[in-house]
């Protein structure tokens, strides 16, 4: 997509900012559907499409626009192909900054379900604090997920249980290898 944006120096890119800031997911995550994900294609896997909040996404991309205007949203990135999985290793890869969330926040589902959930209208936002985010997504769909970290690490919990934890390092090579492979 393209479009004119009337000041770049308010914009905000996917990357992590800032160390000990705070991971937001904004949007209702479906996490019962994930018919056309790249989670099930790999699972050899079908289902119904995610449902879109319809209802919120014009209020949730609006606030959005406002957080980044205003420059109260450091970081942000839509959830999309790969679902919060990806969202969120990418957002690492830029800053080398890790991260810890708790996708118990969200729901008490699997957590293959939560993190590969591709839901259109969903998006990972880092902010200051939890005060400023509190403020920001007043009135919407939000989930206070965890904090970026120091240590060079993604660290999915679900509740007190580590679930996943893998470094930055190993994720990118990963990530960077189908096209390192194809333009050397």
């Amino acid at each position: 997509v393209f479009g004119k944006i009337a000041d770049v120096a308010k914009t905000a890119s996917s990357d992590f900012k800032k160390v000990g800031s705070t991971i937001v997911l904004v949007g209702n995550l479906d996490t019962q559907n994930l018919g056309g994900s790249a989670y099930f294609e790999i699972t050899n896997s079908s289902g119904q499409l995610p449902r879109v909040d319809l209802k919120n996404l014009k209020k949730v991309l609006l606030q959005i626009t406002i957080g980044i205007k205003s420059q109260k949203i450091l970081s942000v990135h839509d959830i999309s192909e790969g679902g919060m999985a990806t969202a969120l290793s990418e957002m690492c890869f830029g800053a080398d900054f890790g991260a810890t969330i708790d996708i118990y926040k969200i729901s008490k589902q699997r957590a293959d379900l939560v993190m590969f959930s591709e839901t259109a209208g969903c998006f990972l936002i880092e902010v200051e604090n939890e005060k400023v985010a509190k403020k920001l997504f007043k009135g919407l769909p939000f989930t206070i997920l965890g904090k970026t970290t120091k240590v060079q690490t993604v660290i999915i919990k679900k509740g007190s249980k580590i679930i996943a934890q893998e470094q930055i390092k190993l994720l990118k090579n990963d990530w960077q290898k189908p096209m390192k492979e194809i333009f050397h």
